[in-house]
C-alpha cells in the first residue's frame, strides 16, 4: 500500500500530492474501520477489479470533526497507525491522506471535485456512504454534485448504510457503545473486539514495587471508556504499527487517575497476567502494544490505604485469570 499525502503548499499556493494513473476510491473518515466501512471498501474494491484500476482509500487528517465540533478531544476509535494497518488488510493500492485544514474546508464542492479528485488524484469512480458530505459548509454530496462529477468524468457510487437491528452502524454509535461499556455490541459493530493501541510510556513503577508491573499508555485523542478495571488481551506490535508480532497475552487493565495514589494524569495501565508464558523478554517500554478489551470488571475506587489497594489488585488479577480461563 502506497501512502499519498495531499495538502496545501503555501510556497506554491497550490495543492500537492498526486497520482499519475486512474484510480477507484472509497472516501470517508473511516474512524474505527467498522463493518459499514468494510462493506464500503469491499464494494469499491469490486468496482476497481471490474475496471481493472488500482483500489484507493481517501481519508482525512486531522479528523474534520476538529473543525466542525467543539467536542474534539478524545473521540477517535482508532489512532492513525491502527487505522492504516486495518485498511492495509483489505489489499488497498493507495492510502490517500488529505491534510484537513482551512484551505480544504473552504473549497466549494465543485473545486474539491476538480482540484483534488480530478486534477491531483485521477479518480474515475468514487464510493461513499449515503451520509458523506464534503466542501464548504459540508454542502456537497455524491447526489447533490452529480452534474459536476459527470463534467469531470468521475462516476459517483453511493453505498447503502449497513444496519444492525434496524439501526445504522456508524462511528458515532460505536463511540456511545464504548462509553456505555457495551463491548459486546461494540464487537458486533466493529467486526472485532475494540482495542487501544499506543507506545508504552515510563511511569512511576508503583505496580512493579508490589509485583504487578504495568505497561502504561496515554490515550491522547482516543475515546475514553469509563474509569475502571477491565479484562483484556495484550499483543506486541512492530514500532510502526504495521504488524502484530506476539500471541495473545492475557492481561488486566486499569483506566483512570489512580485516586488512592492522588494521581492527576489519566492513564491506561495494563498488567500481563502470565509473563512467564511469553517467549523472550517482556520489557514493553517504548514498544507499541495492542490492548483488546474483553469485559468490564469494576469501577475505579479510592482506597483508604496503599495496602488496601494492593489487596484489591490481587483480587482483580485472580478474577481476570478466571475470566481468561473461562473464555479459552
Amino acid at each position: 500500500m502506497k501512502k499519498i499525502n495531499v495538502k496545501f503548499d503555501n510556497s506554491i499556493n497550490n495543492f500537492v500530492g498526486s497520482i499519475d494513473e486512474d484510480i477507484v476510491a472509497a472516501i470517508g473518515n473511516f474512524d474505527g474501520i467498522h463493518t459499514g466501512h468494510q462493506k464500503l471498501i469491499s464494494e469499491a474494491k469490486n468496482q476497481a477489479n471490474k475496471m481493472n484500476l488500482p483500489m484507493s482509500i481517501i481519508t482525512f487528517t486531522p479528523h474534520p470533526r476538529n473543525f466542525f465540533s467543539k467536542k474534539t478531544t478524545n473521540f477517535k476509535i482508532t489512532d492513525e497507525l491502527e487505522k492504516q494497518r486495518l485498511i492495509k488488510s483489505f489489499d488497498v493500492d493507495y492510502y490517500i491522506n488529505i491534510f484537513f485544514d482551512n484551505h480544504i474546508r473552504e473549497l466549494e464542492p465543485k473545486d474539491f471535485i476538480e482540484k483534488i479528485l480530478k486534477n491531483l488524484l485521477n479518480v474515475k469512480a468514487l464510493f461513499a456512504g449515503q451520509n458523506f458530505r464534503f466542501g464548504k459548509d459540508r454542502s456537497g454530496s455524491l447526489l447533490d454534485s452529480l452534474k459536476t462529477f459527470k463534467k469531470f468524468d468521475i462516476k459517483p457510487l453511493i453505498s447503502d448504510l449497513l444496519k444492525q437491528d434496524q439501526n445504522v452502524i456508524s462511528s458515532e454509535v460505536i463511540r456511545k457503545k464504548i462509553c456505555q461499556g457495551d463491548f459486546e455490541q461494540t464487537k458486533i459493530h466493529l467486526g472485532r473486539r475494540w482495542a487501544i493501541t499506543g507506545k508504552v510510556q515510563h511511569g512511576d513503577k508503583n505496580g512493579s514495587k508490589i509485583g504487578f508491573p504495568t505497561a502504561n499508555l496515554i490515550l491522547n485523542e482516543i475515546i475514553h471508556p469509563s474509569f475502571g478495571v477491565y479484562v483484556t488481551n495484550t499483543y506486541i506490535m512492530t514500532d510502526d504499527g504495521k504488524k502484530i508480532v506476539s500471541k495473545s497475552l492475557p492481561s488486566v487493565t486499569n483506566f483512570g487517575v489512580r485516586p488512592t495514589l492522588d494521581g492527576k494524569k489519566t492513564i491506561f495501565e495494563t498488567h500481563v497476567l502470565n509473563p512467564i508464558n511469553f517467549e523472550g523478554s517482556l520489557d514493553l517500554y517504548d514498544k507499541r502494544i495492542y490492548v483488546e478489551i474483553n469485559s468490564y470488571l469494576r469501577n475505579e475506587i479510592k482506597f483508604d490505604s496503599f495496602e488496601d489497594l494492593t489487596k484489591q489488585i490481587k483480587i482483580d488479577v485472580e478474577v481476570s485469570k478466571s475470566a481468561h480461563e473461562k473464555n479459552k
